[in-house]
This record gives structure tokens, C-alpha cells and sequence, in this order.
């Protein structure tokens, strides 16, 4: 009787110490997962260093003293040392490499005379394209949405849909008012040519309009003064009016004149300011939105990251780490993996002034 409960108490030991060693198998294995770390290490000729921080993988290729950066966004691999190959190209006088990772998305940078390109640049494919149509749309995400101002209202696209939005009976070639703010797009109505009485929101993502009506008459030879929670000020030079338009509320409230004194926004509180500032439009406290990158002169840079994406480009639009800018008469969209037409418009020609707005859900 007593050996069978000691083998019984053996056997009950043994399960304890087995579940324990399966815990700190699993622990271990998570905290390999979860943790950052970098790496170094040579494959087939090449140095690598592997950085693995927070939710990015960052590939340092390392080829006769030249070092190839990459930016890769992908769930982490249980396995270090996750590059699998290095594909060489010679294109258009460039060396070009590709990490390759098991299934993990990567890209090709190319590099000649000190400076990094993307693939399509040093291949030519990148072509701006000579469609013989005027307006010719290619497609987007369904999460990103683009909005063309046609003079009476837009061309709007979001995902594989196109289509046309018309607001005003008569053609509008100046709208400096228009104004994106979150998901919305603000504009005054424009019933008369030089002033106004009311805005039209537009809601981006549902195509519906609201009207904020107010109880002044407002004068085009206004300007955007910044932002600051749900508010847009807005300073009228021919009254000296200063207004707070809450395009959550669709309300607009008088905030400053001759009478009531003025106001404007420092450090993130409503401070007194003058007429004098207003006046001589030197007041802007537009809210800073916050880019994990730096676009400059059509580079785009993040920590160990930097590659040139485009040749020129007149008009960039940063949106996290996508990019879209305008060259010639066509907008493209720059994602890290690869360059890809959105949209041609013969008009983007002769002007691109405040007419493109895009957003992304």
C-alpha cells in the first residue's frame, strides 16, 4: 500500500516538474518573439544586421562597404536571422538588392553616385503616363478616398469607385478657403462672387454635405487662422471679424472684432491676441499632424531608412508612411513596396492649387 502511494506521489512530481519546464519553454519562446533586438550576421558575401523594435524590421544590407537600408511592417518571426537570400540586379548602371524573407513582403533599393532609388526610378518604368484621355482614374484602396475639386464640385474616388459630385451651378476657379480637417472637407457656399453666408461640410467618407449657417455676411478676402479641438478660426479681413466654426457642432459663433477684442491659440490654450496680428496674417496655430517620416526634396527618411522615390514631384501629400504627390498631370501613391499610378488629369497641367485633397480611413 505505501509503495503504491509513493509511486503515485513520484508520478504526480513528475507531471508538476513536466508542466513547469513546458512554462518556461513558452515563456521563453514569447519573450524571444516580443523582445527587440539586432542582430548581425553574413550570408552568402553580404553583412547584414537585422533591428527588430517595436512594430518594425529594419534590414541593413551591407555590399562593398555600400549599405542598402529597408523598412519592413510584418509580425514578428519566432527565428532570428530571418533573411533567406540576397537577389543582385544590375539595372541602368544601379546595383540593386532584395532581401528575400519567408513570407514577408520585402522591396528592391537601388544605388548609383551616393544616391538610394526606388526600382521603378532606375528601370524607367515609372513613365508618366500619356493617356489619351483628359481624366483616366486607376484605382485606390478601400480605406483611401481622393477628391479632385472640378470647379463646381469634385471628382471622388475611393476603392474601384468613381464618380462625380456636383455642388454649385456655376464654375468656382478660386477656392484658397477649401479646407481639409479630419475626415472632412469645410468650403463656403458660394452663392455670390465675393461673399458668403453659410459653409458646406462635406463629409469624405460618406459623400454627405451639411450646410453652417451664419448670421454675418462673410467676405472672400478672408484666411484660415489655425485650428484648435473641433474649431476653425477664421479671420475676415473687410469686416476685421475673427469666427470659431466647429465642424463637429456645424455651428459658427463670432469670437472677435473691433468691439469684443480677439483671440488666438499658444501652447494649446485660448490666449488674447490683437488686430495687428490678424491684420498682417502672422497668426497660424494650425495643429502640427504628427509623421513617423521625413519627406524632403523627394526623399523619404525613418531612422535607419532613406530612399529617393520620385524625380520630381510637384505636390507631396504625406499620410503615415504612404505618400502621394503629383508629377505632371498624374498623382501617385508611394507605399515603401512600390510606386503605382492613381489617377491621370490633363488639367493637374495648369493647376494644382489646393484642388487635390485625400484621405485615408
Amino acid at each position: 500500500m505505501l509503495l503504491k502511494t509513493s509511486k503515485r506521489k513520484i508520478k504526480k512530481e513528475y507531471k508538476i516538474v513536466f508542466i513547469l519546464i513546458l512554462l518556461l519553454i513558452l515563456f521563453l519562446f514569447i519573450r524571444n518573439i516580443t523582445k527587440d533586438y539586432s542582430i548581425s550576421y553574413k550570408l552568402n558575401g553580404y553583412n547584414i544586421t537585422e533591428i527588430v523594435k517595436d512594430k518594425t524590421i529594419n534590414i541593413i544590407v551591407e555590399k562593398d562597404n555600400i549599405e542598402y537600408k529597408y523598412l519592413l511592417f510584418s509580425k514578428r518571426k519566432a527565428k532570428r536571422k530571418i533573411v533567406d537570400k540576397i537577389k543582385e540586379e544590375q539595372i541602368e548602371g544601379y546595383t540593386c538588392l532584395t532581401p528575400l524573407i519567408d513570407k514577408i513582403k520585402t522591396y528592391t533599393v537601388c544605388y548609383k553616385d551616393n544616391e538610394f532609388i526606388t526600382k521603378e526610378l532606375a528601370s524607367g518604368s515609372l513613365k508618366v503616363s500619356s493617356s489619351n484621355k483628359d481624366l483616366e482614374y486607376y484605382g485606390l484602396n478601400d480605406n483611401e478616398y481622393l477628391l479632385v475639386w472640378k470647379y463646381d464640385g469634385f471628382y471622388y474616388y475611393n476603392g474601384i469607385n468613381e464618380e462625380e459630385i456636383k455642388l454649385f451651378d456655376k464654375n468656382r476657379y478660386n477656392n484658397d478657403l477649401m479646407i481639409e480637417i479630419d475626415k472632412y472637407l469645410l468650403f463656403p457656399k458660394y452663392d455670390e462672387e465675393y461673399t458668403f453666408n453659410s459653409f458646406v461640410l462635406l463629409d469624405i467618407t460618406t459623400k454627405k454635405t451639411y450646410e453652417i449657417d451664419s448670421n454675418n455676411t462673410i467676405s472672400i478676402d478672408s484666411y484660415y487662422a489655425g485650428t484648435y479641438k473641433d474649431n476653425i478660426y477664421l479671420f475676415d479681413n473687410k469686416s476685421e471679424n475673427l469666427y470659431k466654426i466647429n465642424y463637429r457642432k456645424k455651428n459658427i459663433s463670432l469670437v472677435g472684432s473691433n468691439i469684443k477684442g480677439y483671440e488666438k491659440v499658444v501652447n494649446n490654450k485660448v490666449v488674447d491676441a490683437s488686430l495687428k496680428e490678424y491684420k498682417t496674417e502672422k497668426i497660424t496655430f494650425f495643429s502640427k499632424e504628427e509623421s513617423p517620416i521625413i519627406v524632403d526634396n523627394n526623399i523619404i527618411s525613418y531612422n535607419y531608412f532613406k530612399i529617393k522615390y520620385a524625380a520630381k514631384a510637384k505636390k507631396v501629400y504625406n499620410k503615415g508612411f504612404d505618400i502621394y504627390y503629383i508629377n505632371e498631370d498624374n498623382i501617385y501613391k508611394y507605399s515603401l513596396e512600390n510606386t503605382k499610378n492613381i489617377l491621370h488629369y490633363f488639367e493637374l497641367n495648369f493647376n494644382t492649387n489646393n484642388n487635390v485633397f485625400i484621405y485615408q480611413k
